[in-house]
């Protein structure tokens, strides 16, 4: 799975900071959807969404970047054993 922000109008993806926006093969890959909002908070990004790309399953999701999800890295899987 790659995790990528997109610009929501342009469709093109964010490649880093002082970076300009281009096609998804220069994207800059999040490590998680907590990672990539964090990044559009703290740059104030706001005409951009997560976008999730999944290989297998040819398909994407897009999500919008959401304060909680900045800190849903450090939160602790209740499912955990």
């Amino acid at each position: 799975m790659r995790v990528h922000l997109q610009h929501r109008k342009k469709r093109l993806y964010y490649a880093g900071h002082d970076f300009p926006l281009v096609e998804s093969e220069g994207a800059t890959n999040f490590a998680s959807v907590g990672a990539a909002a964090k990044v559009a908070l703290e740059n104030r990004l706001a005409q951009m969404h997560i976008v999730l790309r999944y290989d297998v399953a040819p398909c994407e999701i897009s999500l919008p970047v959401l304060p909680e999800w900045s800190d849903f890295d450090e939160k602790v899987d209740p499912r955990a054993t």
